[in-house]
């Protein structure tokens, strides 16, 4: 059609950029990807593959944006983390498979006991965060007793795979505060007192040491 319209012949190339352009455009336009199609791209570009929380990555920029928003316009950000007792040994005796169900037992407890504004994501392996906006260190306390509290129940009364496994956590408490006032200082006295927690025994909560927050407001 081109060769006749010029009246020479153009080559195959130029020929075939015409067919493409003119004859087939549909081949070089952009693809409309439909919402729920997107909203599954956004999900797993954010989202721990295992528990379904979110991942590490989103919640590095969540924390990031939490204390900048804490300390811009005031008001209370707690953060809790989380870290499962003697896990290596579940993977190491009994399989990956079974410690994966674990893991997203864990998640799923942990969602049960946060709110809509909080922010629950597995850091990596048997580590887990919890960032809770306006919670003073009180709050966080109670939030972090009651996951850990339900972690421990949990695995009594129900088997994984026919196994009946005995499995606690620890955690670790950092509420913003003027000598917590970064990202990475918060995440640090945070995960001080996580290991503080794992050195007296494990499974339990344990405050890091910084400004103490007023009397809890009701959740």
């Amino acid at each position: 059609m081109l060769e006749r319209q010029l009246g020479r012949d153009v080559g195959q190339r130029v020929a075939l950029l015409d067919f493409i352009v003119n004859v087939r455009r549909e081949a070089i336009e952009p693809q409309i990807i439909e919402r729920t199609a997107l909203e599954a791209i956004e999900y797993r570009a954010m989202a721990d593959s295992v528990t379904g929380l979110y991942n590490r990555h989103y919640f590095e920029t969540e924390l990031a944006r939490e204390v900048e928003r804490g300390r811009r316009y005031g008001g209370f950000l707690s953060l809790l983390l989380l870290d499962l007792d003697h896990f290596k040994e579940i993977n190491d005796t009994l399989g990956h498979p079974v410690g994966d169900r674990v893991l997203q037992r864990v998640g799923s407890l942990i969602r049960l006991h946060v709110r809509a504004a909080d922010v629950p994501c597995r850091i990596g392996g048997d580590e887990f965060g919890v960032i809770l906006p306006d919670s003073p260190s009180s709050d966080a306390l109670f939030v972090a007793e009651r996951i850990r509290a339900s972690i421990e129940s949990a695995f009594e009364q129900e088997p994984i795979s026919g196994q009946q496994l005995h499995i606690s956590c620890s955690g670790g408490v950092a509420t913003l505060s003027p000598d917590l006032a970064a990202p990475h200082h918060l995440f640090g006295a945070a995960d001080e007192a996580l290991y503080l927690a794992k050195g007296v025994g494990g499974n339990r909560i344990a405050e890091a040491e910084s400004r103490r927050s007023p009397p809890s407001a009701d959740r």
